[in-house]
Order: C-alpha cells, then sequence, then structure tokens
C-alpha cells in the first residue's frame, strides 16, 4: 500500500496513533513495545520508499477531557489535569527516545484536533466529557492549555537529544498543532507556541 502511494506521487505518510490503546491502566503510561514495533514497522515501510513520516497523538480517545475535567458543579479537578499532563509527558517521552535515532524524514506532530476548546461530545477535544463529567475550561483558557502543550512537546524532544542515540532530536522539524486543525482559530492572536532553541 505505501509503495502505491509512492507511486501516485505522494512523499508524505501521517501515521495517527492512538497510544492508549496498547497501554495498562496502571498510570505508568507504559506503552506496549509490540505497538512500538508496529508502528515502527509502518515507518519503515515509509523510508524505504523515501518518504516523510509524520508521527503524532492522534484521537486516542477521551482522555484529552483529562486536561479541562471538572466536577459536577463546574469546579476544575486539578488532579485529573495534572495527570494529564503526566501522560502526555511520559508519551511522548517515550517516542521522542524511541524514534530519537532516525533521521529527518521522520517529523513528530504534537497533537491533532484534539487541541480545542470542543464541547458536546464524547471523542476530542480538551473539554471531550472525561468520567461521564463535560470540561469546562474557557475559550480563552483552551488556547492556554494548547499552547501549553504545544510548548511542553518541544521541550520534551529538544531535552531528549542529550540521550543515547537521540541525537537527532535536536534538530528534528517538528509539527505543531494549530488550535482545533482550524486555520482561521489558528491565525487568532491568542494561539502561540515559544520553542526553546
Amino acid at each position: 500500500m505505501i509503495t502505491a502511494v509512492k507511486k501516485c506521487g505522494f512523499n508524505t505518510v501521517r501515521i495517527p496513533v492512538a497510544w492508549s490503546n496498547m497501554m495498562p491502566d496502571d498510570g505508568t503510561y507504559t506503552i506496549n513495545d509490540a505497538y512500538f514495533n508496529r508502528v515502527e514497522t509502518v515507518m519503515n515501510y515509509c523510508f524505504r520508499n523515501d518518504m516523510y513520516v509524520v508521527l503524532n497523538i492522534h484521537y486516542d480517545s477521551a482522555w484529552w477531557g483529562m486536561f479541562g475535567a471538572a466536577d459536577s458543579e463546574g469546579n476544575a479537578r486539578e488532579d485529573v489535569r495534572k495527570e494529564a499532563w503526566k501522560k502526555y509527558e511520559a508519551i511522548w517521552t517515550q517516542i521522542a527516545e524511541r524514534y530519537g535515532e532516525y533521521g529527518d524524514h521522520l517529523i513528530f506532530e504534537s497533537a491533532n484536533e484534539e487541541l480545542s476548546d470542543f464541547v458536546g461530545g464524547d471523542n476530542l477535544g480538551l473539554n471531550t466529557k472525561y468520567e461521564g463529567v463535560q470540561g469546562n475550561l474557557t475559550n480563552d483558557e483552551a488556547y492556554e492549555v494548547t499552547n501549553r502543550i504545544n510548548q511542553k512537546f518541544v521541550e520534551i524532544v529538544r531535552n531528549s537529544s542529550d540521550k543515547l542515540f537521540c541525537e537527532n532530536n535536536k534538530y528534528r522539524q517538528l509539527l505543531i498543532a494549530g488550535f482545533a486543525t482550524d486555520l482561521d482559530k489558528t491565525c487568532d492572536e491568542r494561539f502561540r507556541c515559544r520553542p526553546i532553541p
């Protein structure tokens, strides 16, 4: 299939991965090694065809709602929000270290359309229903959290470059997820990322 895509003239493939699919529910957020291996197999199909790969956290169920978690009275659940950061950092630390030796044909992307103030569903967004309760981030707060998520992503990948076989992460191309993957919302003055060198 990848060879056919290349023959059609495409040179880039996004591999959208829901990492939580193969992760124990024990708070460690350790990604299953077999899952890593399968993603790597697909990446290598692309690299053998001289293609670029964009690898991200994609969809990944309702856990994104942890960032905006609130109780039934609408009060922020800071314990759950803190756990969201722990999970996000654990995922990107593992990805950056696992694939750090790959060259510039591998691009990391911080997230996907989950970075938004989405309300009203069970699948996407920082206000997704989590444990049956709707998140309560305002639009401004959702922008602020999105900026922080993107910044944390840059820091994790860049700081991993001092690990063995991860030197390429120092200069790796990083794709910063826009707000709700919406051009107008991403061009809003509230959206920004301050990447570290």
